[in-house]
């Protein structure tokens, strides 16, 4: 695939959303995403919060289940 038909079929598959964090987690945050962007990765907090909710996904599903 070219790299715009690479990004509509991503565009697809995300949503860009807003929210709010208290600094202290956001510099955390993005002091990951520097740490992998140094190892040759994305610089991307976004990344880093998705591969979070990825790692709890079944801890998250359960709350969602019970209530």
């Amino acid at each position: 695939k070219s790299g715009a038909a690479e990004s509509e079929a991503a565009k697809k598959d995300t949503m860009t959303t807003a929210i709010v964090l208290p600094v202290h987690t956001w510099e955390m945050l993005r002091s990951v995403a520097l740490k992998r962007a140094a190892a040759g990765g994305r610089l991307s907090v976004s990344a880093v919060i998705a591969a979070l909710a990825e790692r709890h996904r079944a801890e998250l599903e359960r709350e969602i289940r019970e209530g």
